[in-house]
């Protein structure tokens, strides 16, 4: 419980008690001495903690130790420091590392060391923020174009946030109307025919990643494009040349045009 105490000690005769012999000092009252050992971990596997980017991570660990053992938290081979935001305490038999608000910058391998004059144990844990992903990887291919669809090209998040990409979100902007407009959201692979669109309107498009922990800022097409056939009436040749003329027959020459129409 803490309390100090002194103790004195006499022989007792039939001639009543003798000369008391006292100990050296105060002799507080604690636990036997017991080297630090955590509570509730693995030896050989770290322990995993998922926390969403956003919120505070907690690391509590339990463990027994007498006298109350030196606690040293690490993330890889660095000591965490405690400052305004991140902390460390030790309380009825818990250490704990506190960090606020994490983000992605905060996954890794963390390591809590105990410590007292009997020896030491350390514990290893894996932290992963999660989140929702990263924009797409652009930029957006548009090909295949035709009066009435295109099919639209990208390539996955660099990062995922930590879960699967579970679908991507199309949208298209008619820069007449002004407003996006959704074409899907049940997209699962970076390729997406569009279709319904009307011959000769302009348009634009964006892709949004979605993970179970929310949707990606969206990818923005570089340019509109025009929704019509690939190919056009050609123009007309140059320079018709007549020779040869007769009574039943003619003949003709004359350069091809400039623009052949693709």
């Amino acid at each position: 419980n803490g309390k100090e105490y002194e103790f004195r000690v006499a022989a007792v005769n039939k001639a009543g008690p003798g000369e008391y012999a006292k100990t050296d000092g105060p002799i507080q009252a604690r636990p036997p001495d017991v080297v630090p050992h955590a509570i509730g971990f693995n030896a050989f596997s770290p322990k995993e903690i998922i926390v969403r980017a956003g919120e505070d991570l907690r690391i509590p660990v339990p463990f027994v130790g007498s006298p109350i053992p030196q606690v040293n938290f690490a993330k890889g081979s660095d000591d965490i420091k405690p400052d305004e935001n991140t902390q460390i305490t030790v309380k009825d038999g818990i250490a704990e590392l506190f960090i606020p608000k994490v983000t992605g910058a905060d996954s890794g391998n963390y390591a809590c060391t105990l410590k007292n004059q009997l020896g030491q144990d350390t514990v290893q844990m894996r932290v992963i923020v999660v989140d929702k992903p990263d924009t797409p990887e652009g930029p957006i291919a548009i090909s295949d174009i035709k009066p009435d669809s295109c099919v639209l090209t990208w390539k996955p998040p660099k990062n995922d946030g930590g879960s699967p990409i579970s679908n991507y979100i199309i949208e298209k902007l008619d820069p007449k109307k002004g407003e996006w407009q959704k074409v899907s959201s049940y997209c699962r692979v970076p390729f997406y025919e569009v279709t319904g669109l009307t011959e000769g309107s302009e348009y634009k498009f964006r892709v949004s990643a979605e993970n179970v922990y929310g949707q990606s800022h969206p990818l923005e097409s570089e340019k509109p494009i025009i929704a019509k056939n690939p190919f056009t009436a050609p123009q007309g040749p140059n320079n018709i040349d007549v020779a040869n003329q007769t009574e039943n027959s003619v003949t003709l020459s004359w350069k091809k045009p400039l623009n052949d129409g693709g």
